[in-house]
């Protein structure tokens, strides 16, 4: 290891540690930053998963929730954003679209 770290530092290469999934979640500076948050989850009721990158001062964003299931929010999408009829979604639903 320390050979390694010696040829890159003689390349004015950069390296960094590839972690396991607990060393993301216990690493300091991961930690400090916020990378990983806790969001609730359908199905599980609670998980962990990665923030937002890059994350603004004046708008950082947040994780309200993990992904639902495939066309859980179409309804809301087509439907309550896009002005879609019942039978406009209906449609795209027989064809394939969504």
């Amino acid at each position: 290891m320390k050979e390694v770290l010696s040829r890159f530092a003689k390349a004015a290469g950069s390296l960094a540690p590839i972690y396991s999934i607990d060393q993301v979640f216990s690493d300091p500076h991961m930690i400090a930053r916020e990378a990983v948050v806790r969001a609730p989850d359908r199905d599980f009721g609670e998980v962990r998963m990665q923030n937002f990158v890059p994350r603004f001062t004046r708008e950082p964003g947040a994780v309200r929730s993990s992904a639902g299931p495939l066309g859980a929010d179409n309804v809301e999408i087509y439907g309550d954003w896009l002005g879609l009829t019942l039978a406009q979604r209906e449609k795209l639903k027989g064809d394939g679209v969504i």
